[in-house]
């Protein structure tokens, strides 16, 4: 154990952004955090029996404080149970699914529109329509 990252509501998932310093984690209220993993050691230079720098901050606190090294949560629950969600890091996009459930509610169908000259892709374009039309 190197490190706790207090997360008031528990966490269910965890999933590492590949290439970032950056981890997805669906909350017990099924809320996606994203959290930063630049300071997750701090196993340096504290008694063996004491308790993270980071975390003993949180706690003196109060135990619904969340971590600060959680850098955004989303509004509304969008997870739930063990699936955590994928994100792309270069576009920022968030992929959930929630197990057990139909995922495809959306209004919006999108589309990627590749602009290809030989064997190369030139462009890219996203175009959302409503469904239906």
């Amino acid at each position: 154990l190197v490190d706790v990252i207090w997360i008031p509501h528990g966490a269910y998932a965890v999933r590492t952004i590949p290439g970032r310093d950056l981890a997805t984690v669906v909350d017990g209220l099924g809320h996606v955090l994203l959290v930063d993993l630049k300071r997750i050691d701090e196993r340096w230079g504290i008694a063996e029996d004491a308790l993270f720098p980071t975390v003993a901050s949180v706690l003196a606190k109060g135990i619904d404080t969340p971590d600060p090294r959680i850098v955004w949560r989303s509004q509304e629950p969008l997870a739930s149970g063990t699936l955590a969600p994928v994100v792309d890091p270069d576009t920022g996009f968030v992929y959930v699914g929630k197990m057990l459930e139909k995922t495809n509610k959306g209004k919006f169908k999108p589309t990627v529109v590749l602009t290809v000259d030989g064997d190369k892709v030139t462009g890219v374009k996203y175009e959302f329509k409503k469904k239906g039309k």
